[in-house]
């Protein structure tokens, strides 16, 4: 597993990218769970300053059950909060969990993902569940500053990499683009620490 702490000056700056956490053949199951999966139009984001109505989007839920079947991701997710957070101790409470389907008529419009404000710690682990992916395709997810003039991160698509944030930074997707032969898969988990450390966010 290879970390890397991306380093930016928002208010609220967690963000980790993971890659080599999966072997090829659990990408593959990955990819394969969410190219069987059935999705619906759901909307569960927060929009940021946007004249646009809400934009629903592809979405498939998961329910714990689900999550806790698809190449052992519990154990994985335990696995990054201990690395990244020194957080072994910790209890991970997982809010919500879904793939999101992206083609390359998807808008995503500037957001951060929604949470209570009675939530300690809210993180976004977003895990690419594509298989195979090249850079002409697109997809990237872009990080903005608290002001939303600059994009301050763009993390590109690799099979299996993770990316764990703070889910009040605000981020958006690219869609893939007309060359794409998959529609762009990605794992939302929601998630929060019970019994964290005051040093995180």
């Amino acid at each position: 597993m290879d970390i890397k702490k991306i380093n930016i000056n928002n208010r609220y700056s967690e963000l980790y990218i993971i890659d080599n956490l999966f072997t090829a053949s659990e990408i593959f199951g990955i990819f394969k769970e969410a190219s069987d999966a059935s999705y619906a139009k759901k909307n569960y984001d927060t929009t940021i300053d946007s004249i646009l109505p809400v934009h629903n989007k592809w979405r498939c839920n998961l329910n714990i059950d689900e999550l806790m079947n698809i190449e052992l991701l519990p154990n994985k997710i335990q696995k990054i909060f201990s690395q990244i957070l020194h957080q072994s101790e910790a209890t991970i409470d997982i809010i919500a969990s879904y793939i999101n389907y992206s083609d390359c008529f998807t808008v995503d419009k500037l957001h951060v993902d929604k949470y209570n404000e009675y939530v300690h710690s809210p993180y976004t682990i977003l895990i690419y569940g594509n298989h195979e992916w090249s850079y002409d395709w697109r997809g990237e997810t872009l990080f903005f500053n608290d002001q939303l003039s600059e994009v301050v991160y763009t993390s590109m698509i690799k099979p299996g990499r993770v990316v764990v944030f703070d889910s009040r930074i605000p981020h958006t997707a690219t869609p893939p683009s007309l060359i794409s032969p998959y529609p762009r898969y990605t794992y939302a988990i929601k998630a929060q620490l019970l019994n964290s450390n005051e040093n995180t966010i």
